[in-house]
């Protein structure tokens, strides 16, 4: 035998054994996930009944499991305390319970992968769920995603502490509790996959994506046990572009919204900065922030809750004109208002609403200019749902999956492709950090430029037959 043989066999042999040991963990991962993605989904229509309640307390006198919005309220002006008082309650749950009950949700879920080993407390499998079914039930303009998406995180990392897991095992079962929750809350497998790739795993590998798969498939059936195969976004089939000049509005689009994402981003982070000058204890934050959102909530009180009706009803056409444009700027500025003010917050569903909202106003625009374009308001309003939020999130392809998932227009995949390109090139170059990433540069992180540089380093050093 060779040199050169020998050398073969005894790295085959040693090759093979490291094989078999991570074929068991991988296995057993697998198991984990599948498990984690039962428990995420029973989780998620939980708190949307926690939700129910809290909101029919609030809003209506009553407790009630049943569905309601805070829109449909008949308090007059008494609505107006009502988001304060969420906020007052939050307040005194981050102040003398537990202060990780702040925050949008996944920011924070991604700052214990980056800097903690995917370790995040216990006790906010309990805590984050119930103080955002306060700041939703109360009339807070937040979706139930992100608290969803949070606890998804919160229970893939809680079962990786409760079994000796490795600080790249846990986040597996982080990310993989994370798609879970995103596929429970939109009906959107691929698109809770690729939340996961993009914003918590940072890799494509099939060891990280399988278990994030199992995960998925069990939350989704768990979904469809419990509301069948109904869409979050009901829309009306789409038409079809039928002319370069057609795409060419999307991508015009997806340029305007790049922008006005960036604009987003930025005035979030400089009324967060003003909030610290408040001369009063955090705690009085979300409050204080409830004051502009019930001022807002008695104007329009469509901005109130998280407002996926008015999502379907803008997605379909059904809101047009100068109220659309009324409903984009008091929509961000309750959102605004309330997010900087760290009370606990989603920001997909705003987002959702906000774009969608600026979709039908540029529509209504570009016909104005150019009336023989023979655009389709609801392809627009699709577009700009996904370009906002591609552009302010930086989450590429979960942007795509997510907006053609929770619709089934899966034939706009082209519109919604061109606007988010289009939206996520002029928010890189326009932006260093997007709204979920500027907190970290915050705390001395260079985001996914470290992580690539530092996996580079490794992968070069490592021998060729020592990479699994």
């Amino acid at each position: 035998m060779t040199y050169i043989e020998k050398m073969r066999y005894f790295r085959g042999k040693y090759f093979v054994h490291k094989s078999a040991f991570f074929q068991k963990r991988d296995f057993f991962l697998c198991f984990l996930s599948l498990i984690i993605g039962i428990f995420i989904g029973f989780l998620a229509e939980a708190l949307k009944l926690v939700i129910n309640i809290v909101t029919n307390l609030f809003y209506f006198g009553k407790f009630s499991l049943t569905e309601a919005s805070p829109a449909q309220h008949h308090l007059g002006y008494w609505a107006f305390f009502m988001p304060i008082i969420g906020g007052l309650i939050i307040g005194l749950i981050a102040r003398f319970i537990n202060p990780a009950v702040y925050g949008h949700g996944i920011p924070e879920t991604m700052e214990k992968i980056l800097l903690n080993d995917s370790i995040i407390s216990k006790r906010l499998l309990i805590l984050k769920p119930t103080a955002a079914a306060v700041s939703v039930g109360s009339g807070g303009p937040f979706g139930d995603e992100g608290p969803i998406i949070a606890t998804g995180g919160i229970l893939g990392s809680t079962i990786g502490q409760f079994i000796k897991t490795s600080s790249y095992e846990r986040k597996i079962l982080l990310s993989a509790g994370v798609a879970g929750a995103v596929s429970s809350a939109f009906g959107s497998p691929l698109g809770g996959i690729f939340l996961a790739v993009e914003l918590m795993l940072y890799e494509f590998k099939a060891r990280s994506l399988i278990p994030a798969a199992l995960s998925v498939i069990a939350a989704e059936f768990i979904r469809m046990k419990f509301i069948g195969d109904d869409l979050v976004f009901p829309m009306s089939s789409v038409s079809l572009p039928s002319a370069s000049s057609e795409i060419f509005c999307f991508f015009i689009i997806g340029i305007i919204s790049g922008i006005i994402a960036v604009g987003i981003t930025h005035c979030v982070h400089y009324l967060e900065n003003d909030y610290t000058k408040i001369p009063l204890h955090w705690m009085w934050w979300p409050a204080i922030g409830g004051i502009g959102v019930g001022a807002i909530g008695l104007l329009e009180p469509k901005i109130l809750g998280a407002g996926y009706s008015t999502i379907t009803q803008i997605l379909n056409g059904h809101i047009l004109a100068n109220s659309i444009v009324l409903l984009f700027i008091l929509k961000f500025l309750a959102w605004l208002i309330a997010v900087s003010s760290r009370t606990t917050a989603g920001t997909l569903a705003p987002l959702f609403m906000m774009g969608s909202a600026l979709g039908v106003t540029l529509y209504g625009i570009l016909i104005y200019f150019f009336p023989l374009i023979n655009l389709d308001i609801k392809t627009v309003a699709l577009v700009g749902m996904a370009a906002l939020f591609c552009g302010v999130t930086r989450a590429f392809l979960a942007s795509v999956f997510i907006t053609l998932e929770s619709t089934h227009q899966f034939w706009a995949a082209v519109p919604v492709l061109t606007g988010c390109v289009s939206s996520y090139i002029v928010s890189l170059f326009l932006m260093q950090h997007s709204i979920l990433t500027k907190e970290l540069e915050k705390k001395g992180v260079s985001f996914l430029d470290e992580v690539n540089a530092k996996k580079t380093e490794n992968d070069l050093q490592q021998k060729p037959n020592d990479v699994y």
